[in-house]
C-alpha cells in the first residue's frame, strides 16, 4: 500500500467579520443561558469555512468580555518571571495565575517583551561584575 502525501488544508477563510463573531457570541449566550455545554463544532456548519477549534480560540482570545486588554502591571510581570523562573512551563498554567490574561497573551508577552528585557538585565549584570573582577 502506497503512502499517500496529505495535501495542504485549504481551509483557511482569512479575517473573521463582525456578522462571525456576533454568531459566536449568540451561541456562547445561549449555550451559557440555558446551562448547556459548549459544543464548538456545532458552529462549523452555520459559519462556513471556520473549524470548531477556530471558533473556540475566537472566543476565548479575543471575544470573551473577560479577557484584559490592558497594559501589564508590574504586579503581573512579576507573577509571569516567578513562575517561568519555578520552570513552569505550560501558558494555561500561569494564565490561571492573571486573571484575564489568556494563554496566547502571555505566551506573546513572555516572547516579545519581558525575556528580551529579562536577558539584557542579565548581560548587563554579568557585564558588570566581570569589570569587578579585573
Amino acid at each position: 500500500m502506497e503512502s499517500q502525501l496529505k495535501k495542504p488544508s485549504t481551509n483557511s477563510v482569512g479575517n473573521w467579520v463582525q456578522a462571525e463573531d456576533e454568531i459566536i457570541l449568540r451561541y456562547v449566550y445561549e449555550k451559557d443561558r440555558n446551562n448547556d455545554n459548549m459544543m464548538w463544532g456545532n458552529l462549523q456548519e452555520t459559519l462556513n469555512g471556520r473549524s470548531g477549534k477556530s471558533c473556540r480560540e475566537r472566543w476565548f482570545n479575543h471575544l470573551d468580555p473577560k479577557i484584559k486588554r490592558t497594559e501589564w502591571s508590574v504586579e503581573e510581570q512579576w507573577v509571569l518571571f516567578i513562575l517561568r523562573n519555578q520552570q513552569v512551563e505550560k501558558w494555561s498554567l500561569i494564565s490561571k495565575r492573571l486573571m484575564g490574561r489568556t494563554d496566547n497573551a502571555v505566551k506573546n508577552y513572555w516572547n516579545s517583551r519581558l525575556r528580551k528585557r529579562i536577558n539584557n538585565m542579565q548581560k548587563a549584570y554579568d557585564q558588570h561584575f566581570e569589570r569587578k573582577k579585573k
